[in-house]
């Protein structure tokens, strides 16, 4: 039973860091996406 208690604690904690970074990444690509815009704007010297 504790093998398997071990493995589920480990697919959950992987899960975790994968939303973890799925979140970092949309994150940087919404910042990158509106900066592109406020360059195309003109907003950016």
């Amino acid at each position: 039973m504790t093998s398997l208690t071990e493995r589920l604690f480990r697919l959950l904690s992987q899960l975790g860091r994968l939303t973890w970074l799925n979140r970092l990444f949309r994150l940087t690509g919404l910042i990158l996406l509106s900066l592109i815009r406020l360059n195309r704007l003109g907003g950016l010297p």
